[in-house]
């Protein structure tokens, strides 16, 4: 891949500013043309739509071309060759992540020391615009069972995968309305060494489960569970349940905060067990995936049942006491 040197134009304070290549037109390294930010709220990133100028053949025509999102980890996040390897080591393994819920990255590299990922672009955007929104429990029962997919998927993996910042942000919609997992910067191995900080807390504080505060915290399929009740608490409330500060203000006795909202008791009982202060008692993704297909064969089955009881009422309606063999239409014709 040729790689873009940049000139004093685009350095600031020693180091790149992206926002002076974006203004200047000059392409990314090398490759990239910087369309516009996705999002540049996040700690330790920025996320832009960038035209991936090696889909384009004919330079006057990039509408043809093919839309990325970019995600540049900020100056201060730049690593060393020790850290590079590990994010090489950390893209490799979830390139090779193949399901429906999670979003692949297509390319990883380093520019000026600044690693960046670059995905799939999905214009929909990502469930944080749903926040205090989704109130339709058949909705909210579609996005319990695509995200406990994708991690019971990680979960299972070999090596395991924790992705350890699970949060609405990192939820995207993709083109066909599916929500898939995104953001594997500083997700970590079960069992192995490569474990990848994107800042200092490793995480997001309003998702992080109470044992993530530990000194002695290891990474745990069961903290990416609470984190994962902690998204849907806000998605359907407006606020995660226990504030910007997470699982720290979580005492072993501390209660989580109730769902005012009209929900089912299921749902809400789900959502209290994925919280729950032990991780030993929270549900695995694999089980409540197991929960949500249940549900629905249930569904489906009173489905079934209430519209054979219509139609056999039908049939009664129009034959009365007439013996007659309601599965042979040869029977039905004759009755006529």
């Amino acid at each position: 891949m040729p790689s873009f040197t940049p000139d004093k134009r685009f350095i600031l304070n020693d180091m790149p500013d992206i926002n002076a290549i974006y203004e200047s037109g000059a392409l990314f390294d090398g490759r990239y043309r910087l369309l516009r930010p996705l999002s540049t709220a996040g700690g330790s990133a920025d996320v832009w739509l960038a035209l991936d100028m090696n889909t384009v053949e004919n330079p006057e025509d990039e509408a043809h071309g093919t839309r990325v999102a970019i995600k540049v980890y900020r100056p201060k996040n730049m690593i060393d060759m020790e850290g590079e390897f590990q994010f090489r080591s950390e893209f490799r393994k979830v390139f090779n992540c193949h399901h429906a819920n999670i979003i692949q990255p297509a390319n990883f590299s380093v520019y000026e020391e600044m690693p960046y990922l670059v995905l799939p672009y999905c214009p929909a955007g990502s469930s944080e615009l749903l926040i205090g929104e989704m109130r339709n429990e058949e909705d909210l029962w579609k996005y319990i069972y695509d995200v406990a997919s994708g991690l019971a998927y990680l979960h299972a993996h070999n090596p395991r995968i924790i992705h350890q910042d699970i949060k609405p942000a990192n939820v995207l919609i993709d083109d066909n309305g599916h929500y898939a997992i995104t953001d594997f910067g500083i997700s970590a191995a079960m069992g192995g060494a490569d474990v990848v900080s994107e800042d200092e807390s490793g995480g997001t504080f309003a998702y992080m489960a109470p044992e993530r505060f530990a000194d002695s915290a290891v990474p745990m399929p069961e903290s990416d569970i609470w984190a994962f009740g902690a998204t849907v608490y806000e998605l359907v409330t407006g606020e995660p349940p226990f504030g910007d500060d997470g699982g720290s203000r979580q005492g072993k006795d501390t209660p989580v905060p109730e769902i005012g909202q009209k929900l089912s008791a299921t749902v809400k009982h789900l959502v209290y067990a994925c919280l729950n202060h032990d991780p030993a008692k929270r549900p695995a993704a694999q089980d409540i995936v197991d929960m949500v297909l249940k549900r629905r064969y249930a569904r489906t089955r009173k489905i079934i049942l209430v519209a054979s009881l219509a139609c056999v009422a039908v049939v009664a309606a129009l034959f009365g006491d007439k013996e007659c063999d309601y599965n042979c239409p040869m029977t039905l014709q004759s009755s006529e």
